[in-house]
């Protein structure tokens, strides 16, 4: 269920969605998107407030909103999409490497606080990118993008091994 992660009911109005629609919550996946680029000094303090709610705080009144009904679930679980950046910094993407890393530890702390249910968090990297997003193509990235055909014939490579 879409939903607005922004907004103060947002998250909880897509829980309850889910719960209409299906019966029930069984998996819940926190996918805000990633803030937009910006390096520190190109930010006002409303840009980074407007990020940290959509992103950081979103994530919370989510998971908030789904923990009860999650943990009615038969194998309930929790993904949180992350970043590269919340293991190593981006250069320009400055309010993604202030946010992922927090929900990195969001996620480490809630291990033990929220049995039974499983959380994990998915920092996906830079495998290729076809699009020439603004994100995929900006200056400053430390390694250059691995076209996701080459992986797949190196994988092919150490299988056949």
């Amino acid at each position: 269920m879409p939903a607005d992660l922004s907004t103060p009911t947002g998250p909880a109005d897509a829980v309850a969605a889910a719960v209409e629609a299906f019966g029930g919550l069984d998996l819940l996946v926190v996918n805000s998107g990633g803030p937009p680029p910006g390096r520190f000094d190109d930010l006002d303090e409303a840009a980074w407030a407007g990020r940290h709610r959509r992103h950081a705080v979103g994530a919370i009144r989510l998971i908030r909103a789904a923990l009860p009904h999650l943990r009615e679930g038969r194998d309930p679980a929790i993904l949180v999409i992350l970043s590269s950046s919340a293991r190593e910094p981006i250069a320009g993407l400055t309010t993604s490497n202030l946010i992922r890393p927090g929900l990195a530890g969001l996620i480490k702390s809630l291990v033990e606080e929220i049995v039974p249910v499983r959380i994990n968090g998915l920092a996906p990297g830079r495998l290729g990118d076809r699009t020439g997003s603004p994100r995929s193509t900006r200056p400053g990235r430390r390694r250059p993008a691995i076209p996701v055909e080459e992986i797949a014939r190196a994988h092919d490579r150490d299988a056949s091994r």
